[in-house]
């Protein structure tokens, strides 16, 4: 998935577009941008392939009851920082929030493909190191 997305990305002299899914939400209500989240969030092959790989390292683990439910905690805390920094950044509310928010959307819209790529390069190292790693056992 890594090399096809690095293969479709947009060239230096092209402009990179924002997906069909940010686009539509510059319009959306608070309530069509939580479920637009909720379904892309529950669709993603990476977020599904992430929420696999922290279950079976959890699991691996072997923490029982109060261990397991500590390392769920902080998986989903760790997953949501970037969503609840937006939202408290957005709630500070002054101008400096909302311009330091959109450079950061036109960053990411920018470099969506690198991103993607290293996201899915470091997915694959995990999967494949813990693959490599429970055959020696």
């Amino acid at each position: 998935m890594a090399v096809r997305k690095w293969w479709k990305r947009p060239r230096a002299c092209e402009q990179a577009k924002p997906p069909r899914w940010m686009a539509s939400l510059d319009g959306a209500t608070a309530g069509r941008a939580l479920l637009l989240g909720a379904l892309l969030a529950g669709a993603n092959p990476k977020d599904l392939v992430l929420t696999a790989s922290a279950a079976t390292s959890i699991v691996e683990a072997g923490a029982h009851d109060v261990g397991r439910a500590v390392a769920v905690a902080v998986f989903v805390v760790t997953v949501s920082c970037t969503i609840l920094g937006a939202v408290g950044i957005h709630l500070a509310g002054n101008q400096h929030a909302a311009t330091f928010l959109d450079n950061v959307r036109q960053f990411m819209v920018t470099n969506s493909a690198v991103i993607t790529v290293i996201v899915l390069l470091l997915l694959g190292a995990k999967v494949l190191g813990d693959g490599l790693s429970g055959l020696g056992r």
